[in-house]
C-alpha cells in the first residue's frame, strides 16, 4: 500500500522482463529509461530522465520489503525483493533478490496467484485504481457476473486511508461535537476516481453500471451501489466481470458482448 502508482508500474515492468522459460532465470532485468518515461507519462528531456528514473527506482527498492510468516511463530523470512540496481546511459537494471527466487518462480505455477495485464496498470494514474482493480481481480469468477460488497472500513484499509489526521477524510462537526467521516469527499476523490479509471482503462476488469431500478435519475449509469443500514451508508456494492482472454483487434465493448 505504501507504493505509489509509479512504483507499482515500475515493478510490473520489471516483472514482465523476467524470462521464465529459461532453466536458470536471470534475476537482473534491464528496462529502457525512455520506455519508463513513456509509461509514467513524464514530459522530460533526456538530461532529466535519468535522475527521475533513479529516484523512482530507489523509492521502489525502499518499499520492496517482504515479510513471510512460517509454519509457527519462530519461523519467518524477511528481506527486500529488490536487492540493488545499476544504470547505463540508456537503461536501468533492477536486481531481484536471490533469496526470493523460489517465490518469483512460483508465480508461474502456483494456483494462488492470478494473472494481471500490465497494460491495464500502465493506464492508471491513481494508486487507488490499482488497489481496487487488484481486489476485484483477486475475488472473482471469470465465468459470470460478479457482485462484491466492501464496507467503508474495508475500503479505507484497502486504500491505506488513516483513521485520523492528514488524509483520513475526517473533519470536525461542530453540531455533533465530534469528528465525522467526510463521505462525499472520500467518494469524489478516492472511490469515483478508482472506479472511473478502471472503467475507462481496464481491459481485464469491467465494472458494470447499475441500470433500471438500480440507478437513479441523477446518476442513471452509476458504477456502484451504496448499501445503507438505519439510513447510514455502511458499504458499497460493485458489479463487474473479469476477462482473462486477450482478444486482439477488438474494442473493450466488443470483448464484453
Amino acid at each position: 500500500k505504501e507504493m505509489s502508482i509509479e512504483e507499482r508500474k515500475l515493478l510490473v515492468m520489471a516483472m514482465t522482463k523476467i524470462n521464465w522459460t529459461k532453466s536458470e532465470n536471470n534475476l537482473v532485468v534491464g528496462l529502457s529509461k525512455l520506455e519508463i518515461a513513456e509509461v509514467m507519462n513524464w514530459t522530460v528531456d533526456s538530461s532529466d530522465r535519468s535522475a527521475k528514473v533513479r529516484l523512482l527506482a530507489n523509492r521502489l527498492a525502499h518499499h520492496s520489503w517482504i515479510e513471510i510468516d512460517g509454519k509457527d511463530k519462530d519461523s519467518w523470512q524477511d528481506g527486500f525483493l529488490i536487492s540493488g540496481m545499476h544504470s547505463t546511459r540508456g537503461d536501468l537494471y533492477i536486481h531481484f533478490s536471490e533469496q526470493y527466487r523460489p517465490l518469483l518462480e512460483d508465480l508461474t505455477r502456483d494456483k494462488d496467484f492470478v494473472t494481471i495485464w500490465a497494460n491495464d496498470i500502465y493506464g492508471f494514474k491513481s494508486v487507488y485504481s490499482y488497489l481496487l482493480f487488484e481486489n476485484l481481480r483477486m475475488n472473482c469468477d471469470t465465468r459470470q457476473t460478479n457482485w462484491r460488497d466492501l464496507s467503508t472500513r474495508q475500503l479505507k484499509e484497502l486504500f491505506g486511508i488513516p483513521k485520523d489526521g492528514k488524509g483520513s477524510y475526517m473533519h470536525y462537526d461542530a453540531k455533533k461535537g465530534k469528528s465525522v467521516f467526510d463521505r462525499t469527499n472520500f467518494e469524489q476523490k478516492v472511490l469515483d476516481v478508482a472506479v472511473g479509471e478502471i472503467h475507462d482503462k481496464s481491459q481485464m476488469v469491467k465494472i458494470l453500471p447499475f441500470v433500471g431500478e438500480e440507478a437513479t435519475p441523477n446518476k442513471p449509469n452509476k458504477m456502484y451501489e451504496k448499501i445503507k443500514r438505519n439510513g447510514y451508508v455502511v458499504a458499497y456494492r460493485f458489479k463487474y466481470m473479469v476477462n482473462t482472454n486477450q482478444i486482439n483487434g477488438k474494442s473493450l465493448e466488443e470483448q464484453w458482448q
